[in-house]
């Protein structure tokens, strides 16, 4: 007789239930009550008989193993013994230190091993759960013992994919947060220093971020900056500087803001100037005011023009007579 999904459905949500509560049950730890056992009455003697006394034994006497005597060491083996130990002590190799790079680096790689092999299973339980994904009853010839076997193994399967994505999430976050600690300890080797900067960060990192947001929408600086071994100098530079930021965007093409941004972090690492200085033009000096004439004695006015005299008869009469040929 066929069932329907629904009812299988049902059975294996039930016995699935009943399962889980059977592990979980056997999962809290019982108390076994060890039965008391009365202790054993010692046997009375008999009345006929009286009890027999048994003489104390002697303890036999443990003997001192003879003390070996060191014969006397000559003083020419002696030194020659003490020369044997100074080479053994010169021979052991010293203790190496590790220093803090060395070490993150170390965790770098182990951690990494572990990420490689999550992915890796991920990649297997993808391919598996794919395969079987959407079974139902019929699949199983209406077996709902092999049904429920597998949507069983199914949710273990799902459930074991999304530990391993999670751990890969935070295994990558982890490194990613070591490898900030790393990059900001070297740039900022005083603590004084860098305890500025992280408060720098903290105060002002998400409005600074949220600024980026805006005019590289692209994600230039960011992404370029990643790519920067001393990226948190360049950082505080841009952050604390605003005629350095204006100079890496005064173009918004991703192209140029890109090729701004890198000729100003080579110049800045290598303790260069790395804005190059505005040019200032010459002011006009105004032209000096010209010197007033000072004034001597009396003015001197403009002699008028002589007007023409009036040709009348004593002006004719005396023209003639200063003219007698005409």
């Amino acid at each position: 007789m066929s069932i329907s999904t629904e009812q299988a459905e049902k059975m294996v949500d039930e016995k699935m239930a009943r399962e889980a509560a059977a592990s979980k049950a056997a999962e809290q730890p019982t108390e076994v009550k060890e039965p008391s056992t009365p202790d054993p009455k010692p046997e009375e003697p008999k009345k006929d008989e009286p009890p027999k006394e048994e003489p104390p034994k002697e303890e036999p006497k443990k003997e001192e193993p003879p003390k070996e005597e060191k014969p006397e060491e000559k003083p020419e083996e002696k030194e020659q013994k003490d020369k044997l130990e100074e080479g053994k002590e010169k021979k052991l190799p010293p203790s190496k230190k590790y220093t803090k790079d060395q070490r993150i680096a170390h965790s770098f790689a182990i951690e990494k091993k572990k990420r490689q092999a999550a992915q890796a299973r991920v990649k297997e339980l993808e391919a598996e759960l794919d395969k079987i994904k959407g079974l139902k009853p019929a699949d199983f010839g209406d077996d709902v013992e092999a049904y429920t076997s597998y949507r069983i193994e199914e949710a273990k399967k799902r459930d074991e994919l999304e530990r391993k994505q999670e751990f890969i999430k935070q295994s990558e976050a982890d490194e990613q947060q070591l490898e900030t600690e790393r990059r900001v300890s070297m740039c900022f080797p005083d603590e004084a220093e860098r305890e500025e900067y992280d408060n720098l960060i903290a105060s002002r990192g998400r409005e600074f971020y949220d600024a980026l947001q805006q005019y590289d929408p692209q994600g230039v600086v960011l992404d370029y900056l990643n790519g920067v071994e001393e990226y948190p100098k360049v950082l505080r530079e841009l952050m604390t500087n605003s005629k350095s930021l204006a100079y890496v965007f005064r173009d918004r093409d991703p192209w140029e803001l890109r090729h701004n941004l890198h000729v100003f972090t080579k110049e800045f690492l290598a303790g260069k100037q790395a804005v190059p200085e505005e040019k200032k033009e010459p002011e006009q000096q105004p032209e000096p005011p010209k010197p007033k004439i000072p004034v001597i004695g009396k003015q001197v006015t403009a002699q008028a023009k002589p007007t023409e005299p009036v040709h009348d008869r004593a002006y004719w009469n005396e023209y003639l007579r200063k003219h007698p040929n005409g």
